[in-house]
C-alpha cells in the first residue's frame, strides 16, 4: 500500500498523526482539520484518523465475509470513525485486542 501505515491518531486539536518508531520523533503529520466551534470538524478528524482501519476492515470483509473476527474489526473501525466510544477513539485495529463487549458498546449492537 502506498499510504502511510497506521495507526493514525486524532490528537483532538484537529491534527491527525501516524505513530511509528519508523518516524523521527515517533510521529508523522497526516492531516490538519480546521476547527471551528461545531462538532462536525472533530467528527471529520475522527473519520480521517480511522481511514487505515476502515480500509483494513473492508479488505478483511471481502476476503472473509463470514468470519466473526473480520466483522468485529469492521464494527470497531466504524466506532473509531464515528468517535465513539472514547476507549476506541485512539485504538489501533491491528493488535486485535478489542473485546466483543467494547465493540457492541461502540456500535450499539448486541451481536
Amino acid at each position: 500500500m502506498k499510504h502511510t501505515k497506521g495507526p493514525w491518531i486524532n490528537l483532538g486539536n484537529g491534527d491527525i498523526v501516524a505513530r511509528s518508531e519508523d518516524f523521527c520523533g515517533g510521529e508523522k503529520d497526516i492531516a490538519s482539520v480546521f476547527l471551528t466551534s461545531n462538532d462536525e470538524d472533530e467528527a471529520n478528524a475522527d473519520l480521517i484518523a480511522a481511514a487505515p482501519d476502515l480500509l483494513e476492515a473492508l479488505y478483511g470483509l471481502l476476503l472473509f465475509p463470514k468470519n466473526p473476527r473480520e466483522n468485529n474489526k469492521a464494527r470497531a473501525a466504524i466506532a473509531k470513525a464515528t468517535g465513539k466510544p472514547n476507549d476506541l477513539k485512539n485504538a489501533t485495529l491491528s493488535n486485535g485486542e478489542f473485546t466483543i463487549e467494547q465493540i457492541n458498546k461502540a456500535t450499539g449492537s448486541a451481536a
